[in-house]
């Protein structure tokens, strides 16, 4: 539920004058949400000197779900630039089984011989369904090593 409300109204002073006669309360829920959370990780990976290796992440749950959820996942560019560093991925969907608490997902890095430094690279969640996003943001570093 959302956070409540309430006013509390004084009247009558015996003594004295009512300035401000109404008060505000409000009942801040703490609850959280009430099925589970995903989270993604941050991931390295040493970049290799040509074709494709793998940068896996994984999505966790706080909870197993007793029906099928999923989110979207989205990269962007860091100091890394998709299509020359890695594979971008836009609003990617991933499943996760009922029943399961983590998933994997592999976004393709690209390997060169150009000294160039570590590069970064993000993926962020969107669109759950049938879960909240407790941590959305993942980072991707790519270990140069040349």
């Amino acid at each position: 539920e959302p956070d409540e409300t309430f006013f509390f109204n004084i009247s009558s002073p015996s003594g004295a004058t009512i300035a401000d006669g109404q008060g505000l309360g409000t009942i801040l829920n703490d609850d959280g949400p009430s099925g589970p959370t995903v989270s993604i990780n941050d991931a390295s990976l040493i970049e290799g000197n040509s074709g494709q290796t793998y940068m896996r992440f994984t999505l966790s749950l706080s909870q197993a779900s007793s029906s099928s959820t999923s989110v979207n996942l989205t990269t962007s560019d860091g100091t890394a630039t998709s299509g020359t560093d890695y594979l971008a991925k836009t609003n990617f969907a991933k499943s996760i089984p009922a029943g399961s608490t983590s998933v994997g997902f592999v976004v393709p890095v690209v390997g060169d011989t150009a000294v160039e430094g570590n590069e970064t690279f993000f993926v962020d969640l969107s669109s759950p369904v049938g879960l909240a996003i407790l941590d959305g943001h993942g980072i991707g570093t790519i270990v140069d090593d040349d």
